[in-house]
């Protein structure tokens, strides 16, 4: 469910640049077009900062945000239709919970980041006694175009159909 994808991130900075955030969803973009599909521009408080050189580092990121969960807090399980990376910020006995494979991933902030395949039906939760900052950036969705023919015809007929892959 959890790939470490690179190492060495200044978390610590990061974390300074967004610990007074408020509790829940804390967008650092805006989307140029397709929510899913198109880039999204940092916003302007955060350009020049280390959240940008992490950014510029990702391929196909989409949204950013930061996620502030106060202590005894969790999420309803769910499943996502994009992946999402992770870099934890702040936390102390935060998890991420895969309950399609009934496993605990303690969220350590360590300067670590993540690639999650959200699409299985997974949680989150905040058992600490200090807010979970978390930094959590969307992957892109993908168009593919595909030809579908239909044999029995006698014209050949092509259809494009959109898939997300």
């Amino acid at each position: 469910m959890l790939e470490v994808i690179a190492t060495k991130i200044n978390y610590k900075e990061i974390y300074n640049l967004v610990k007074n955030l408020p509790t829940g969803k804390n967008v650092l973009t805006k989307p140029r077009g397709d929510f899913f599909y198109d880039p999204h521009i940092l916003n302007e408080e955060y350009k020049g900062t280390e959240i940008e050189k992490l950014l510029d580092l990702i391929p196909m990121h989409g949204e950013a945000r930061v996620i502030v969960m106060e202590p005894g807090q969790s999420y309803s399980a769910h499943a996502d239709i994009d992946d999402r990376w992770h870099l934890t910020l702040d936390a102390d006995e935060s998890y991420l919970v895969d309950l399609q494979n009934e496993k605990m991933w303690k969220l350590i902030a360590d300067g670590n980041l993540y690639l999650m395949d959200s699409g299985r039906l997974h949680t989150a939760s905040n058992y600490g006694y200090k807010p979970r900052f978390q930094l959590v950036i969307r992957k892109r969705l993908k168009l593919s175009l595909i030809h579908i023919s239909e044999p029995t015809r006698r014209t050949p007929i092509s259809y494009a159909v959109f898939c997300l892959k």
